[in-house]
């Protein structure tokens, strides 16, 4: 599975918000903080352009929270 090289860190969390059951709390800077109602907690950077290890954590914590595969949040993003 190769991840996207030009995903942004709002596209992202506007995909969690909309399809994955995340609300956005608070920005403080470049971050993002997004929680679930189960109280997870993800910090995602506000950058035009995410580093493929720091998508690939963020997707990875989602989907382990979710107990889903990184590839079906990968299928929503796009």
């Amino acid at each position: 599975m190769k991840l996207p090289r030009d995903v942004s860190g709002g596209n992202l969390a506007k995909c969690l918000c909309k399809d994955w059951e995340y609300r956005f709390v608070y920005q403080k800077g470049s971050q993002l903080v997004l929680k679930t109602d189960a109280g997870h907690r993800l910090s995602i950077p506000e950058h035009d352009s995410l580093k493929v290890g720091t998508l690939h954590n963020i997707l990875l914590a989602v989907a382990n929270h979710k107990a889903v595969a990184i590839a079906d949040i990968l299928d929503t993003l796009r």
